[in-house]
């Protein structure tokens, strides 16, 4: 019964944030593809030390140079409210495809298979902006998906407006979710 409560509290909350939110901010959510393997202490384990490894592929704004866009995002993303307080920020070892990151693909053209997000991003196409912006986002480790996730918005109007933020918080939290495998909540 507990649990119940917690969800239907959290939820109430989480319907009470999304209140003061441009209408058709988010206009759906894939639900996230949970490998039996993700567990809430590996998300733990890899932002001990204040930084949490992100590799960005895409670009949704035109005028936006990649490495205005990826500083944004380093800026601005943060882990879900249950994990520990760490920063977002590009990483060699990430880049190689090695080790748990995040992976945030915008605008990925035609179907990215689950495998794709976390194995070699170089043989991705991506779209320029378009009358949606689709982010896809995986918590990998190495060449293992441990999360995924697919969010569609309207397109944000820019790298550091509320919508753009708020679809980067809303995918981290969809890819980093508290989970007990024992209890299911």
């Amino acid at each position: 019964m507990i649990g119940r409560m917690t969800l239907l509290f959290a939820g109430t909350v989480l319907l009470a944030a999304c209140a003061g939110a441009p209408a058709g901010t988010f206009s759906g959510t894939r639900g996230a593809t949970i490998s039996p393997f993700y567990a809430p202490a590996l998300v733990s384990y890899v932002a001990r030390n204040g930084t949490f490894p992100v590799v960005v592929r895409g670009n949704p704004f035109g005028g936006v140079p990649q490495a205005q866009l990826e500083q944004a995002l380093h800026q601005r993303m943060r882990l879900p409210g249950w994990a520990p307080n760490a920063r977002f920020a590009a990483d060699p070892a990430a880049e190689a495809g090695t080790g748990l990151r995040l992976v945030v693909l915008f605008n990925p053209a035609g179907t990215v298979g689950l495998r794709a997000v976390c194995g070699d991003l170089s043989g991705i196409t991506y779209t320029g902006p378009a009358n949606q912006m689709t982010m896809r986002v995986g918590f990998c480790d190495g060449p293992q998906s441990m999360s995924d996730v697919t969010l569609r918005t309207a397109p944000p109007p820019d790298e550091t407006s509320a919508a753009f933020v708020g679809a980067l918080n809303n995918a981290a939290a969809s890819a980093l979710p508290f989970i007990d495998r024992n209890t299911g909540q």
